[in-house]
């Protein structure tokens, strides 16, 4: 599948999140998206049963939304999946590739299920690095 993200954004982006997993369980839990109302932030490993009597997840992960400021009416009003984003504050390189991924592509429902439709039966998919 074709997108727009460009190369070297993919790459800025793979680098910050493994810098970012090889932090330290402080740094990473200070962005634990528990302390988040809307979900954002990191998920640790094993921190989700997609369903009962099923094992956990194996991975981890790092939600983002939209960059909002605690002022922003819709933050005060507490709508739902509106929320400032959990960043880790030692790492200042991690944010700007993250934002502006999140700005050049939009993960639209017709993507998502284009994606889901093309996973193999296994249901399991190896992840690698782009090669540059």
């Amino acid at each position: 599948m074709k997108h727009d993200v460009p190369t070297a954004l993919t790459a800025a982006i793979f680098a910050e999140t493994k810098r970012f997993l090889g932090c330290t369980a402080a740094l990473k839990s200070a962005v634990d998206k528990c302390r988040s109302f809307c979900q954002r932030g990191f998920e640790p490993m094993r921190a989700r049963i997609l369903e009962e009597g099923a094992p956990t997840d194996l991975k981890e992960s790092f939600y983002i939304g939209p960059e909002l400021s605690l002022d922003d009416s819709r933050v005060v009003a507490l709508r739902f999946n509106h929320e400032p984003n959990l960043w880790p504050s030692d790492m200042p390189g991690f944010r700007p590739p993250q934002t502006q991924r999140k700005r050049s592509y939009d993960f639209s429902p017709q993507v998502t299920s284009a994606g889901l439709s093309r996973l193999p039966e296994s249901g399991i998919v190896n992840l690698q690095e782009p090669s540059i």
